[in-house]
């Protein structure tokens, strides 16, 4: 079950920290898009993973064919693709013009103390 757990936070969480890294054009529309898609597959794989469907005593295993332990082999990939399909199919630029200073201070951490005291 911990191992669940981790797949749906990873296909949650790694698609969108990893492009807003490193991708200059990666917007809020395509970390809206990757976190819901990535979330939405990692359950729905848990659900018709033969341990969960119909049930863990049962010998059919899973109504899609399903014979992986841990979504995150497929859910994870499905969040980056809501990544990038989210910011391509976005009309939002702003996020352009503040990729050079979200990376130096994530290299560094120069001007963080000006994003915690709130000015």
């Amino acid at each position: 079950m911990v191992g669940l757990a981790f797949a749906i936070a990873a296909s949650a969480n790694f698609p969108a920290l990893l492009l807003a890294l490193t991708w200059r054009r990666f917007n809020t529309m395509g970390a809206v898009c990757g976190v819901l898609l990535g979330v939405l597959s990692a359950i729905f794989l848990i659900i018709v993973s033969p341990g969960v469907w119909p049930g863990a005593d049962s010998d059919t295993g899973s109504p899609i064919g399903w014979t992986l332990a841990n979504p995150g082999i497929v859910s994870i990939p499905l969040g980056f693709l809501g990544c990038i399909l989210g910011t391509v199919l976005s009309t939002e630029k702003a996020t352009e013009h503040s990729f050079p200073e979200l990376f130096v201070r994530s290299e560094t951490g120069l001007g963080a103390e000006k994003a915690l005291s709130g000015h």
